[in-house]
C-alpha cells in the first residue's frame, strides 16, 4: 500500500524496489485528481481527470491533482488488474493532525453562537479514518481492482447539520449565525465553494465493504482526544477573540439594517 505517493519519480521508485514481490499494489490518491467543471453530485470515480503533470515536482493548489493523476496512471500501467486506486475524501477522526473537522468539534462543545463564514446548506462529505483504514484492508484482502471513492457519512450532511451533529456529540447548544466568507482567514475547516466535490458517490466503496461510523461517534471520539491532548491551538479557524469580534460586528450591521 502506497500512502506516500505524490509524485510519479516516488512511485516508481516504490515500484521498483518491489520488484515482482507485489501481489496488489494499493495506491491512495485524492480528489484533487478529477476535472474542476462539468461534475455533478453523485459523481462516480469515473468522471473525467485532470490532464497528468510530470514536468514538475513543486506541489501546489495546481500541481497536487495533475501530479497524482501522473501517479495513478504509472501504477495501472505497471501492474494492471493488480492496481487498486483508493480517492479518499477529508479524512477525520482522533489522532488528525488537520485542523477540519476537529475545528468544529471543539467549537460546537463550547456551545453558543456560532460563526460560520459560509452557507449551512453547503454539502459536506467527512469520511472517518477507521472505515477509511478498513476499506484499505478489505480491498487488499478480496485482492479487487479498480478505483474507490472513500467518503462519508453514510447520510448525507451539510455545513449546518455537521455543526448541529459536533454539538449533540458534544451534549451543548449551538446557534450558528452566517458571517460573510471575507469576515474569516483563509482555508476555513470544511468550507468549499464547489459543492459538487463534496457530493461524490461513495456506492462502489459501500459494495466492496466500506464500513459507515455514524457522524455524531466520530465527532464524540474526536473531541475525547481533543480534551485528552490538552486542546492545543489550532492553525486554522477563527481564534476565540476573533470569532467573538465577527459576530459583534454582524449583529451590529444587523441592527442598523
Amino acid at each position: 500500500m502506497d500512502v506516500s505517493g505524490y509524485v510519479p519519480r516516488h512511485v516508481g521508485q516504490a515500484m521498483d524496489a518491489l520488484g515482482g514481490r507485489a501481489g496488489r499494489y494499493l495506491f491512495i490518491s485524492s480528489h484533487a485528481v478529477y476535472q474542476h467543471t462539468g461534475v455533478g453530485p453523485g459523481s462516480t470515480e469515473d468522471t473525467p481527470r485532470r490532464r497528468p503533470v510530470r514536468d514538475t515536482e513543486e506541489i501546489g493548489a495546481d500541481t497536487y491533482g495533475p501530479l497524482k493523476v501522473a501517479c495513478e496512471d504509472d501504477v495501472v500501467a505497471r501492474y494492471g488488474s493488480r492496481a487498486t486506486i483508493v480517492r479518499p475524501g477529508k479524512v477525520a477522526g482522533p489522532y488528525d493532525w488537520q485542523d477540519g473537522l476537529t475545528y468544529w468539534v471543539r467549537r460546537a462543545a463550547r456551545g453558543g453562537r456560532v460563526a460560520l463564514p459560509g452557507d449551512l446548506r453547503q454539502p459536506v462529505q467527512v469520511i472517518d479514518s477507521r472505515d477509511l483504514g478498513r476499506l484499505v484492508v478489505q480491498l487488499l484482502a478480496d485482492d479487487r481492482p479498480g478505483a474507490f471513492h472513500a467518503v462519508g457519512p453514510a447520510e448525507p450532511t451539510t455545513i449546518g447539520g455537521l455543526i448541529q451533529t459536533c454539538a449533540r456529540a458534544a451534549g451543548t447548544q449551538v446557534e450558528i449565525v452566517p458571517v460573510p466568507p471575507e469576515t474569516a482567514p483563509p482555508l476555513f475547516p470544511l468550507i468549499r465553494t464547489d459543492w459538487p466535490s463534496q457530493q461524490r458517490s461513495a456506492a462502489r466503496a459501500r459494495a466492496a465493504g466500506m464500513p459507515a461510523t455514524p457522524l455524531e461517534i466520530t465527532a464524540a471520539d474526536v473531541l475525547a482526544w481533543d480534551r485528552r491532548r490538552g486542546e492545543p491551538p489550532l492553525a486554522r479557524g477563527f481564534t476565540p477573540e476573533q470569532e467573538q469580534a465577527v459576530l459583534v460586528r454582524q449583529a451590529g450591521e444587523a441592527t442598523r439594517a
